[in-house]
C-alpha cells in the first residue's frame, strides 16, 4: 500500500511539474515582445547618449585638424571610395561571368552535334561587332562552318534563351576567329516562324539582311527568325533575331532591284557587343 501510494505521489508531481512548465514556457513566449520592448525603450538613453557622446568627440577632432590634415584626410578618403567602387564593380562583373558560365553550361545541344564552351580572347576594335577570336580551336574538335551560339536571358525574369552568335570563319589548333551576323563573312540559312518563308541571312559590317524572300509573303515586325537546317553543320530551330521595323513602325522589308525577291532588315536577338563567353555547336564524328 505504501509503495503504491509514493508511486502515486511522484506521478501527481511530475504531472504538477510539467504543468508548471508549460504554463511557464507559454508565459514567457507571451511576454517575450512586452520584456524585449521595455528593454529597448530602458536602454534608449543610455545608447543615445554614448552615440552622442562618441559624434561630439568625432566633431571636436575634426575641428582640432588643422587645412592641410583635413585636406590629406579627405584626399584617403576618396581613394579608399575609388578601391571600393572598382571592387564593387569588380564583383558586379564577376557574377555577370558566373550568370553567364551557368546558361552556357546548362545547354542541351542538338542530336548529332556536341557543345564546346569557349571564351572570347580577342576583339579588334576596328571590327568589334564583326569578329573576334576564341580559346577553342581544331584540338577542340572545332571546325570552319561550325554554328556558334550563346545564352541569354529575355527580360528580367525570363527564361534563359539560346541565340545564334555567327560562324566560326577559321581555326587553329588551339584558337578560332568567329564571324557574327554582322559580318559579311557570315552566311546562314533561315527561316521565319509566322511567315514560314526561307531566306539567306548575310552581315553588311553594319547590319544583317535576310535575302531572297518571297515578294508576295507577309512579314511582321518582331516576327522570329530561326536557323533553317538546310545545312548538315547547322542545327536547325535555334532563333537568330527578329524582323526590325522601318521609320514607320512596318515591317523592314524592301524589294530588290530586280524585283524578284525581298530582303528584310534584321536584329539579332544576342547583345554581341559584349559577349564573354560562347558555345560551339561542332557536329559529331565530322573529319
Amino acid at each position: 500500500m505504501k509503495r503504491k501510494n509514493n508511486l502515486g505521489k511522484w506521478l501527481a508531481a511530475v504531472m504538477i511539474f510539467l504543468l508548471v512548465l508549460t504554463f511557464g514556457a507559454a508565459l514567457f513566449f507571451v511576454l517575450r515582445p512586452v520584456f524585449i520592448r521595455f528593454s529597448m525603450d530602458f536602454y534608449y538613453p543610455v545608447l543615445k547618449a554614448v552615440r552622442t557622446a562618441e559624434r561630439f568627440s568625432a566633431e571636436k577632432a575634426l575641428l582640432s585638424l588643422d587645412k592641410n590634415e583635413l585636406a590629406r584626410a579627405l584626399t584617403r578618403l576618396r581613394q579608399e571610395n575609388l578601391v571600393l567602387e572598382a571592387e564593387n564593380a569588380a564583383m558586379y562583373r564577376f557574377r555577370q561571368e558566373y550568370a553567364e558560365l551557368r546558361m552556357n553550361a546548362g545547354m542541351k545541344p542538338p542530336p548529332e552535334f556536341r557543345a564546346v564552351c569557349a571564351e572570347v580572347l580577342l576583339r579588334d576594335p576596328a571590327s568589334w561587332k564583326e569578329t573576334f577570336t576564341i580559346d577553342r580551336g581544331r584540338g577542340d574538335g572545332i571546325r570552319e562552318g561550325d554554328l556558334v551560339v550563346a545564352t541569354c536571358r529575355v527580360g528580367d525574369r525570363g527564361d534563359p534563351v539560346t541565340g545564334v552568335v555567327g560562324r566560326i570563319h577559321s581555326a587553329s589548333n588551339h584558337s578560332a576567329v568567329v564571324a557574327t551576323l554582322l559580318s559579311p563573312d557570315c552566311t546562314l540559312g533561315t527561316t521565319q516562324a509566322e511567315s514560314g518563308v526561307y531566306g539567306i541571312l548575310c552581315g553588311t559590317g553594319g547590319e544583317a539582311l535576310i535575302s531572297s524572300l518571297p515578294v508576295n509573303a507577309r512579314y511582321g515586325v518582331g516576327e522570329i527568325v530561326m536557323t533553317s537546317g538546310f545545312s548538315e553543320a547547322i542545327p536547325a530551330g535555334i532563333a537568330v533575331g527578329s524582323v526590325a521595323a522601318d521609320g514607320k513602325g512596318a515591317p523592314a522589308v524592301r524589294k530588290t532591284r530586280d524585283g524578284l525577291s525581298a530582303e528584310a532588315r534584321m536584329i539579332p536577338l544576342l547583345d554581341l557587343d559584349s559577349l564573354r563567353f560562347v558555345v560551339v555547336l561542332s557536329r559529331s564524328g565530322q573529319p
